[in-house]
């Protein structure tokens, strides 16, 4: 049985929402969505009623769905509503990066396959991937 701050921290990040969003649309401070995701019970804080029917909006779920026992977190959902904030846009951060590089080596891929780079593009290649070589980190 899943609690109220874990199925709204999992459904938020599922949704790929921040707190922030969240919180500007229910018309509260992200201090409020912090305290009702909030993992530890002393800061927690249930959302008032107003806020639930917004909640509902943005999350896309039903207002039962907050306190219905009967629906439950994946594996992964309990995962992802188990890591704090700051870590999980850290990570988030990562791999939006880690796709953009892998990206960008899909696409001179495609270009090399379909014979689009020139000598010159070539060069300005290799001259890049020198200065990354040689770069002191």
């Amino acid at each position: 049985m899943a609690e109220l701050w874990q199925k709204l921290r999992a459904r938020r990040r599922e949704l790929d929402l921040t707190q922030r969003e969240v919180a500007s649309f229910c018309g509260v401070s992200h201090g409020a969505v912090a305290q009702w995701e909030a993992k530890n019970p002393e800061t927690r804080v249930i959302p008032r009623k107003k806020a639930l029917n917004k909640l509902s909006e943005i999350l896309e779920v039903d207002t039962d769905w907050f306190f219905d026992d009967s629906i439950g977190l994946t594996n992964y959902d309990e995962c992802i509503s188990d890591v704090e904030e700051d870590d999980y846009i850290e990570s988030k951060t990562k791999a939006e990066n880690y796709q953009t590089k892998m990206q960008v080596l899909v696409d001179l891929n495609s270009l090399l396959v379909r014979d689009k780079l020139t000598d010159e593009d070539v060069k300005i290649l290799r001259t890049v991937v020198d200065i990354a070589t040689n770069r002191k980190s």
